[in-house]
Formats: C-alpha cells, structure tokens, sequence
C-alpha cells in the first residue's frame, strides 16, 4: 500500500511552530538516510475509535508534514493514513480518491475490503 520499503515505524509528536502546538502522530514510518541523503518520512497517520474522522484531521496532519519538511526531513513523498472504527466523512473519502490519503476502517483493517485511496 506504500509503494516503498517500510522503514522504522512508530509514533511521536510533532511541534507546529506556526500554529505553536503540538500534533500526536499515532503512526510514523521514517526511512533512514544513507549516503548523504536525508531521512525521509513515508507516512504519518492517525488513529481514532469512536470518531468519524474528517478534513480537519488531514488538515493537521498535512500541517505536521509540512513541520518535519521544514525541520530537513524529506517529506515529498510522504502519504496520510486513518485509521478509524467509526468511519470518515465524505469530505475524507474525496480527498482519499485524489491520492495522497489512505483511510482505513474496520472491514480494511480485518481484511474484508481493500483501503480507499493511495499513497505514492
């Protein structure tokens, strides 16, 4: 589903100086650099169970991704996932079909249907 090998996986917060707070990562999965390159984030996600997630979610996480790029981590590459019992709003759901968003809900996550959208 990632397209890339998964590098370290795990969770953490990321501090938005911008909007001076602090984002939960529920999920993070960060290649390591080599070679002079940069570390680059594959994925960061969030994880809900009794909420309908929605844009104000894949605002906060986008805003998120923003802060690791501006720290030097190699974010160009880097696809939102949810992970929510409840469901996602439509609003969700189109942003998934354009690409970029993975949502997974309790019939993907048991293997029952196969996750909305893509990361690249």
């Amino acid at each position: 589903m990632l397209g890339t090998s998964v590098g370290a996986a795990g969770s953490g917060v990321v501090t938005d100086p911008r909007e001076r707070r602090q984002a939960q990562v529920d999920v993070a999965v960060v290649e390591p650099g080599s070679g002079g390159s940069r570390p680059s984030v594959a994925l960061l996600g969030e994880a809900k169970w009794g909420t309908v997630m929605g844009v104000g979610h894949l605002e906060r996480l986008g805003r998120a991704r923003e802060s690791l790029a501006a720290r030097g981590l190699d974010a160009a590459h880097c696809g939102l996932a949810f992970f929510s019992a409840a469901g996602f709003s439509d609003s969700l759901r189109t942003a998934a079909e354009r690409g970029g968003v993975l949502l997974v809900g309790l019939d993907e996550l048991y293997g029952r249907a196969m996750p909305t959208g893509f990361v690249p």
